[in-house]
């Protein structure tokens, strides 16, 4: 593997900043997809949104291997809602947002920001707050629920703030 030099990944994180930057700007607020690596193979796969802070919300992290278009429409869903009631939304099991239910954590803590929406918080700084979408398995248990089909649902749960 061919090791990047210092120059050369600081004009690659310019680049990702000034795309995201054009991205929100166009549409509102941009999703980003963090993948396992060979650099860190154990990493569950998340998307979250960067943008929504700069209108007053709180940024919105899927976990796990829900596909990619099942995580956009999650968090375009709670987007949704938030814009619809001020920025206002009902946190915990939720049965009226999407197919499955799910459970709507506010997860905002240095762990979240720093591991989880770095980029929002290179944007924004450190008042970003996160909340997490937790989706329901197959058969509509939550992963705090008994029966919960951790072999095929595989997600990542930040702890909540109270």
């Amino acid at each position: 593997m061919h090791k990047r030099s210092p120059e050369q990944i600081d004009a690659t994180a310019e680049a990702l900043r000034s795309e995201l930057a054009a991205k929100i700007e166009k549409y509102g607020y941009t999703q980003l997809v963090i993948f396992p690596t060979e650099d860190d193979p154990d990493v569950v796969k998340f998307m979250y949104t960067i943008g929504l802070t700069k209108k007053g919300l709180p940024e919105i992290l899927v976990s796990g291997n829900v596909t990619n278009q099942g995580a956009m429409d999650m968090i375009a869903s709670v987007v949704s809602e938030l814009e619809r009631n001020n920025g206002q939304i009902k946190l915990g099991v939720r049965d009226d947002l999407f197919s499955v239910r799910v459970d709507l954590r506010d997860v905002t803590s240095p762990v979240a920001r720093d591991e989880y929406a770095c980029q929002a918080v290179t944007m924004y700084g450190e008042h970003v707050r996160v909340l997490q979408v937790v989706w329901a398995d197959l058969n509509n248990v939550l992963p705090n629920e008994e029966g919960y089909d951790s072999a095929k649902c595989v997600q990542e749960l930040l702890p909540m703030i109270h």
